[in-house]
């Protein structure tokens, strides 16, 4: 029953010898130019100042943001169905077809609104 989990314990500890070992080299080979501007923090390409949370955003931000998730969550929907593809026929080619169909419109919807122009 061990020898069953001897190709999993296998694979974990290559993982990690590989993950520690990519880590180590790029801590000893890495650059060392520290600089105030490369320690300075930032979040989402906004640097932050003194007002805290009180800053108000852009809205935009997060328009983009939700867009991205919608079309990204796309991917969710299309890889089971191309996993199976051969089994499920010819109709679910026509039904992916309309589901991609109703994404595009509403990506060309989004891009005539201007939504995607960041200023």
């Amino acid at each position: 029953m061990a020898e069953t989990y001897i190709p999993m314990v296998l694979m974990i500890a290559i993982a990690f010898g590989l993950g520690s070992a990519l880590v180590l080299a790029s801590v000893v080979l890495g650059p060392k130019y520290p600089s105030e501007v490369k320690d300075y923090p930032f979040e989402c390409g906004h640097l932050i100042d003194s007002n805290g949370a009180r800053k108000k955003h852009s809205v935009k931000f997060y328009m983009i943001a939700i867009i991205f998730l919608l079309f990204d969550l796309e991917i969710v929907f299309m890889y089971p169905w191309a996993t199976v593809f051969r089994e499920i026929g010819i109709t679910a080619l026509f039904e992916m077809f309309l589901f991609l169909g109703i994404l595009i419109v509403g990506y060309i919807y989004v891009w005539k609104k201007g939504v995607l122009e960041w200023e």
